[in-house]
């Protein structure tokens, strides 16, 4: 029976029985006697009726039936009720979690009540999961709320960067603990802007932790929304990285360079002048001579480039938006062919290709147009440019494809020497070097915008430079 007789009860608590979207069912000596709808439909049965006059042990697998005849049988007949969790089997022989409550009622009669939490169980398993990879990376991680409190915090953030606060401590405290107020603005600055424009993206500075012992630790902070209801603003997560030794690698390399140029420039035109002087002097006509003289000048240009780069790349803005790589592109193509009039600039390009990227990116396609324009390699490996290229054709052209934005720059000129390639795919070796600075700058600027550079010289001639950038769309 399935209908309010079976239960014993008035028909006024079966209709509520059946009602419920728990499923329930009344058991005696272990045989259904009543079963509402929503108990059938859980393992597979249309008609409740299916399931009245069969053993509740069909619903198990053996070695479930087995945990559950001996652990919650028992406590029932001893305490009366038992409730925890199982795994029930469906009518097609699939399984499901179920959260499962027993209860003894009078006459021996057994009150069974099943819910299923197969979502829930997989919720709190990939909760618990993320908690466990969050609390093991190597980097901090946190998480505050709409007001800027700390609402989470991981281990390491804690214990490696040695912050002098405890977990407890920092949980439910103001960010402004650990920030000043210069790295609060600029973090409110790109919170704004993910709010704004890219809800599900992130962005990235750098900031300074004040720690309890009165001193700072330079980090590079990766800024993301959390999810909220409706759109609504739910708070920040952070993800923060320790870059002291990168920090002060790059305070000593910017001394060796400001010294390094410095001396190059001035010591290579006191050798020039020299040489000038013991030339006139003693009537010196030496093809020697010129060898000498023309290194020592393109050295010194090469000191002269790479202190013009350094101002470039400072004066750059470092900051990502979404932007029209057709429309940078496009401005860089007009800009080479006012430059170089012989040259052939074939642009090709859907009107809008929207990117994540900085100006880093516009000096990046600078450097490629221009290395393409002039060909710029001899066959020794040095630049080689012309103020009036005759017959040399770029073919440039910007389309999306999938998840990037992708800029292709192709010459066709005598191609790229394989060390200049060796080097820029990091394969360099001891005394194998590249001469020219334009492919490391488009390099460092395109991989800082979180993009990718490839160079090819395919078979036939030419040398292909390929960009690929995160499209504003796919941009983390």
């Amino acid at each position: 029976m399935s209908g309010p007789e079976a239960t014993g009860e008035d028909p006024a608590l079966a209709r509520a029985l059946e009602a419920t979207m728990d499923g329930v069912a009344v058991l005696e000596e272990g045989i259904y006697q009543y079963v509402n709808r929503p108990h059938a439909e859980l393992y597979g049965y249309g008609d409740p009726a299916d399931l009245v006059g069969r053993s509740w042990r069909g619903l198990y697998e053996d070695a479930e039936r087995e945990r559950l005849e001996s652990d919650a049988l028992p406590q029932v007949r001893e305490t009366g009720s038992w409730r925890g969790e199982a795994v029930g089997r469906r009518r097609d022989g699939s399984t499901f979690r179920q959260e499962l409550s027993l209860t003894r009622t009078g006459g021996d009669r057994l009150v069974c009540a099943v819910r299923d939490i197969t979502d829930r169980k997989g919720r709190r398993d990939s909760l618990e999961l993320y908690e466990t990879i969050l609390t093991n990376i190597h980097d901090g991680v946190y998480t505050l709320d709409p007001d800027g409190q700390i609402t989470w915090v991981n281990d390491v953030a804690v214990r490696k960067f040695g912050i002098g606060y405890s977990r407890e401590e920092l949980v439910g405290a103001p960010v402004t603990m650990l920030l000043d107020e210069e790295d609060i603005e600029t973090s409110l600055g790109l919170i704004e802007d993910l709010v704004a424009n890219d809800p599900e993206g992130s962005r990235r500075c750098e900031v300074e932790i004040r720690t309890a012992y009165g001193d700072t630790i330079p980090c590079d902070l990766h800024l993301a929304l959390l999810p909220g209801e409706d759109g609504e603003f739910a708070g920040t997560l952070g993800v923060i990285r320790d870059i002291t030794d990168r920090k002060r690698r790059e305070q000593r390399l910017s001394v060796l360079n400001r010294v390094l140029r410095h001396n190059l420039r001035n010591d290579l035109n006191v050798v020039l002048m020299r040489l000038e002087g013991l030339v006139e002097e003693y009537g010196i006509d030496d093809s020697r001579v010129d060898v000498v003289r023309e290194k020592g000048r393109r050295l010194v240009e090469f000191g002269d480039t790479a202190r013009a780069l350094d101002r470039r790349l400072e004066q750059l803005e470092g900051d990502a938006t979404t932007r029209n790589v057709t429309g940078l592109v496009r401005k860089q193509c007009e800009a080479v062919r006012e430059t170089y009039p012989g040259a052939t600039v074939e642009f090709d390009a859907p009107g809008n290709c929207p990117a994540r990227a900085d100006e880093m990116v516009d000096l990046a396609v600078e450097n490629l147009l221009e290395n393409a324009v002039t060909h710029g390699w001899g066959a020794d490996g040095d630049a080689d440019v012309a103020n009036d290229p005759k017959d040399r054709t770029v073919s440039v052209r910007v389309e999306p494809d999938g998840r990037e934005t992708v800029v292709r720059i192709a010459d066709d000129g005598p191609g790229i020497p394989d060390a200049e390639l060796e080097a820029l795919s990091g394969q360099e070796r001891a005394l194998r070097h590249t001469s020219g600075l334009g492919l490391w700058v488009a390099k460092w600027c395109v991989e800082w915008n979180d993009g990718q550079l490839t160079i090819d010289s395919p078979d036939q001639g030419g040398t292909v430079a390929t960009v690929r950038l995160p499209s504003a769309q796919t941009r983390m």
